[in-house]
């Protein structure tokens, strides 16, 4: 595989793979509690272990053409991104049922099943990268510390300027450029790959919701959900989100 190319690759996807995780966790503590945020790190390992497991099972296959398994793990990592949120957000879990309604378990294990997927394509990717000739792996390691570096500090600027789900979207186009750099371009043709990219890019706009919603089980979708509430302010930052909400009904008990 070309050095400079799949090292520019493995910097992007490891970049993305962690501003995903601390999306996730700020997307988790935000629909359901902060407990779930905690869940996103053992699913992240999960991934990669994972990831592991399948690179062992299948070496055979991805050593006669490790340069399509790396791109098409690239890509895969960058569609599943915005298609793992939407699997999590169908998901109706209510956390507070937890001890005494069993199948709200199967609930949790969906979300983790879903949520797990972009991972275990991020990882393989990395994981075929650091599998190539003894003389690059060096480069590419440097290139995967680096870029998760890079991911961690770039996710919590993010925080400052764009909404939690849009840190989503700015993951998954920076996974879509990884997997572009990744393309064998002289093979498919620069203008395919760039009318490709465009429209992948598209649809993950499309697919990534506009807003993480509150769980329906949670404080303040009851307020929401009151006739006559008003939202009055919503900020996002590195240490979490506030909603101020006022209802008439409420203001009245109060007085």
């Amino acid at each position: 595989m070309p050095p400079v190319r799949t090292r520019i690759t493995v910097a992007l996807v490891s970049a993305a793979a962690i501003g995903l995780e601390l999306a996730l966790m700020r997307a988790f503590s935000l629909r359901f509690w902060h407990h779930f945020a905690y869940m996103v790190i053992s699913v992240a390992l999960l991934g990669f272990g994972a990831s592991g497991t399948a690179i062992s099972f299948l070496r055979r296959r991805i050593a006669r053409a490790p340069r399509a398994w790396f791109c098409a793990s690239a890509v895969l990592f960058s569609a599943s991104i915005p298609a793992s949120l939407r699997l999590c957000e169908s998901v109706k879990v209510n956390v507070r049922f937890l001890a005494w309604a069993p199948g709200e378990m199967w609930g949790v294990a969906a979300v983790e099943a879903a949520a797990l997927v972009p991972f275990f394509f991020a990882a393989v990717c990395i994981g075929i990268a650091l599998s190539d000739e003894p003389s690059h792996t060096p480069g590419h390691y440097a290139a995967n510390l680096a870029g998760s570096g890079a991911g961690a500090v770039a996710a919590l600027a993010l925080m400052w300027r764009i909404s939690t789900a849009g840190l989503f979207t700015a993951f998954a186009a920076a996974a879509l450029a990884a997997a572009l750099i990744s393309l064998p371009w002289r093979r498919i043709g620069s203008v395919a790959i760039a009318a490709a990219g465009a429209a992948a890019l598209v649809a993950v706009t499309v697919l990534v919701p506009g807003e993480i919603e509150p769980s329906q089980y949670k404080m303040l979708s009851y307020l929401e959900n009151m006739p006559g509430t008003r939202t009055l302010f919503t900020a996002e930052g590195p240490l979490g989100r506030i909603d101020a909400a006022a209802n008439p009904a409420s203001i009245m008990r109060r007085a």
